[in-house]
């Protein structure tokens, strides 16, 4: 663990700490891991991953606005916060 804190804490960029967290799941025995950032509005705008068996097409539609609808619309996002 404390290699990964080390690692988190000398990585500038988002990919590279998604990167680390993917690989140290992975030591640790979880098949998959994604991590995505994600706008304000809602929808991820950057994905990180590490599953085996999934195309790039599939990865690109797991972060478009067609797979993310609501959260075009604030008012329904807002409206369905606590």
């Amino acid at each position: 663990m404390k290699d990964l804190v080390a690692k988190l804490s000398a990585s500038d960029r988002f990919v590279d700490a998604a990167t680390h967290i993917c690989d140290a799941s992975r030591e640790a025995g979880v098949y998959q891991c994604a991590i995505m950032l994600h706008a304000t509005s809602g929808p991820p705008v950057l994905a990180v991953d590490n599953f085996p068996h999934i195309s790039d097409d599939h990865r690109l539609y797991s972060v478009s606005e067609r797979h993310w609808p609501v959260t075009r619309d604030r008012a329904a996002l807002d409206s369905c916060a606590p």
